[in-house]
């Protein structure tokens, strides 16, 4: 009950790229139907802004991150956009 979780899986569009152990379609669906079915625990999500993930996760509250970085040793500023998604109970503490 006093538990937070943040969860910030591999990317799902770039995740193969970018992980030596990258999510497959199936591990994204999983962990949706996870929090899904547990909407009442406090957690929140992070992933890029990308329809399919967005799809997994229509009854929650989400939020869009526009974003600015660096990778290490650039001088190259970035733009990325990414999701907020929140637990039900979450989202009614915040809004």
């Amino acid at each position: 009950r006093n538990t937070f979780i943040y969860l910030d899986p591999p990317y799902f569009k770039k995740g193969a790229m970018l992980y030596l152990n990258a999510y497959k379609v199936a591990d994204h669906k999983n962990l949706a139907n996870l929090l899904n079915n547990n909407s009442k625990r406090h957690w929140v999500l992070t992933y890029d802004w990308i329809k399919q993930i967005l799809a997994l996760y229509p009854d929650r509250f989400r939020r869009r991150l526009d974003l600015k970085y660096r990778v290490r040793d650039s001088h190259k500023v970035r733009n990325a956009r990414e999701v907020m998604i929140l637990s039900d109970s979450v989202a009614n503490i915040v809004s």
